[in-house]
């Protein structure tokens, strides 16, 4: 570093979810010297998410949320809870799985998962999954279904995560032909999206999880 030059910001976001399928036990929870892992990256790293939203925000990028949220976590939800809540409230877009939000929240559909997290963030734009049933898109006042084609299942490692990338590649696309690249608000987008783009979006999202669950792989090419 140069004599007199600012030290760098830093933001880190640690990614703790999924069903540890190929580990046999949550890794997270592997311990070091009588201490959980997650737990000692946590420790170093308190703070730094609430900085790696705010800094995302002012950025104008949109903030999209998945809690990722699995049965084996659940003794840990009062400890985590929290921060899942922090997300939501600063988010632009959560996306979560039936499974995710009755753990969390204990809710059995979309609407009741939906009225808990609009009280915390009424201009939420919310994604929620239901396997092979398919999904949902929901804003206040606003719903759309949709409806997942047939397909024989391989496995449903990496399904959630396409899922989100679909979501953004979507988001990409249509920020691409309708606004050229240039910058934008993220909440204007949302809210003005009109309901076809959303059903595209919807489309994609829903194919590219299930290109994956026809793979032995846990992501695809584009």
């Amino acid at each position: 570093m140069e004599a007199g030059a600012s030290p760098c910001s830093l933001s880190v976001g640690v990614l703790a979810g999924g069903k540890s399928s190929r580990m046999g036990q949550n890794k997270a929870l592997l311990q070091i010297e009588s201490k959980r892992f997650i737990d000692r990256i946590c420790e170093e790293l308190s703070g730094f998410s609430e900085v790696l939203i705010s800094d995302a925000k002012k950025a104008g990028a949109i903030v999209l949320y998945d809690p990722n949220f699995r049965k084996p976590h659940l003794k840990d939800l009062p400890k985590v809870k929290n921060y899942i809540l922090y997300n939501i409230k600063n988010a632009d877009i959560v996306k979560g799985s039936d499974e995710d939000f009755e753990l969390i929240f204990g809710t059995k559909t979309e609407q009741e998962t939906f009225e808990i997290i609009k009280k915390l963030n009424p201009e939420i734009s919310f994604f929620y999954t239901k396997g092979a049933l398919g999904s949902v898109f929901m804003r206040e006042n606003y719903k759309i279904e949709f409806l997942a084609p047939k397909i024989e299942v391989v496995n449903t490692i990496g399904a959630g995560d396409n899922y989100n990338a679909g979501i953004i590649y979507g988001l990409v696309n249509y920020c691409k032909k309708f606004y050229n690249n240039t910058y934008f608000s993220a909440k204007k987008l949302l809210a003005q999206m009109p309901t076809d783009e959303i059903k595209k979006i919807l489309n994609i999202a829903t194919d590219f999880s299930q290109r994956v669950c026809q793979s032995s792989e846990n992501y695809i090419t584009v």
